[in-house]
């Protein structure tokens, strides 16, 4: 659903990623998937790690294994996994959502949220307020208050902000408000 320099958010119509992978497609998924993410198993133990995971059997990671993750997981170049929830609506860069559901909740994960220029503490958004600006296809706005020091005296300002943006244009959108074109075509 979102990729940028340094993350890739994407939606998958089963509830994990293995799910998705065809039943003959397993063993070359499992076999390079330590390429990608951080590995589930060490070295000496790939093979049973494939065995278990292509029969659909559970699979245990010894300690070193777990070490091994570990290790992984500051790996730079493999794709780590930031968040993992039900739902995300993406509006632009730097501009999204992320819904969780009640049980994602209790494990420690709740909503993501950001909004490119307006504080999150001050701003209160929903996932519906950025839904809305998605339908509705009309910017949503916040406001943020600081502190701001001139002449030795502090005043406090109120700066109000469309932050909730629909179109994010870098590039020419054709009449079916869906393909685009580079600008410079």
């Amino acid at each position: 659903m979102e990729l940028d320099t340094d993350s890739c958010y994407f939606a998958c119509a089963t509830s994990s990623l293995e799910e998705a992978v065809k039943i003959e497609k397993r063993t070359h998924f499992y076999s390079s998937l330590h390429l990608w993410l951080p590995a589930q198993a060490c070295d000496e133990r790939r093979r049973e790690f494939i065995a278990n995971k292509v029969r659909g059997l559970a699979w245990s990671p010894q300690p070193y294994c777990l070490e091994r993750q570990r290790c992984d997981k500051r790996t730079p170049g493999l794709f780590k996994l930031e968040w993992s929830g039900d739902g995300m609506v993406c509006l632009c860069p730097k501009t999204y959502f992320c819904l969780s559901s009640r049980d994602t909740a209790v494990q420690g994960r709740g909503n993501k949220q950001t909004s490119k220029g307006l504080s999150k503490c001050q701003n209160r958004f929903t996932f519906d307020s950025y839904l809305n600006v998605l339908k509705k296809q009309t910017d949503g706005s916040g406001t943020n208050t600081a502190f701001r020091v001139e002449n030795n005296q502090i005043y406090t300002y109120a700066q109000t902000r469309t932050a909730l943006s629909y179109l994010y244009v870098k590039r020419r959108i054709y009449e079916d408000g869906v393909a685009t074109a580079p600008l410079h075509l």
